[in-house]
C-alpha cells in the first residue's frame, strides 16, 4: 500500500511541473498576440498556436495576425484585401528500401491578394524545425476557417 502512495507522489512531483510549464508557455504566446490585437482596437477571435508561431483572427474577421516566437516578428494582413489563401506543402522525393518516399520539407500559408501580390507565412521548414507535429493540420484548419470569411 505504501509503495502505491510513494509511486503516486513521485509521478505527481514529476508530471505536475511539466504540465504547468507547458500550459504557461502556450498561454504566454496566446496572451501576447491577444494583447497586440487589443492594442490595435480589435477583439481576439480565433487563436491557433503552432510550434514556432501563433496565428490569429479578430472576432470581426477583418485582420489575420502571425506572431513568430523565435524572432518576435508580427505580420498583419487585412482580410478584405485577400482574394484567396491556401496551404502549400513542399516535398522531397527519394528512394528508401526500393520504395519511392516523399518527405515533407515545408508548409506555408499563401495569401493571394486582390492586387495580384502574394504573402507567404512559413509554418514549417525542415531546415529549422525538427518535426511538424500537428502544425500541418492546424494550419489547414486555420485556412479553412479563414476562407469562410474572405470576401
Amino acid at each position: 500500500m505504501s509503495d502505491i502512495i510513494v509511486t503516486i507522489v513521485i509521478m505527481l512531483a514529476v508530471f505536475l511541473p511539466m504540465g504547468y510549464m507547458m500550459m504557461k508557455r502556450k498561454n504566454g504566446k496566446s496572451a501576447e498576440i491577444k494583447e497586440m490585437m487589443a492594442s490595435d482596437g480589435l477583439t481576439p477571435g480565433l487563436v491557433t498556436e503552432l510550434n514556432n508561431l501563433t496565428l490569429a483572427m479578430d472576432r470581426n474577421y477583418t485582420y489575420a495576425y502571425k506572431l513568430e516566437s523565435q524572432h518576435h516578428t508580427v505580420e498583419k494582413i487585412q482580410l478584405s484585401d485577400v482574394a484567396s489563401c491556401e496551404v502549400i506543402k513542399g516535398y522531397e522525393h527519394g528512394v528508401a528500401h526500393a520504395m519511392d518516399v516523399q518527405l515533407l520539407t515545408a508548409v506555408s500559408i499563401v495569401f493571394k491578394m486582390k492586387d495580384k501580390s502574394q504573402h507567404s507565412w512559413v509554418v514549417f521548414d525542415n531546415k529549422k524545425d525538427e518535426q511538424i507535429g500537428s502544425d500541418l493540420l492546424d494550419a489547414q484548419d486555420f485556412v479553412h476557417k479563414l476562407k469562410n470569411h474572405i470576401s
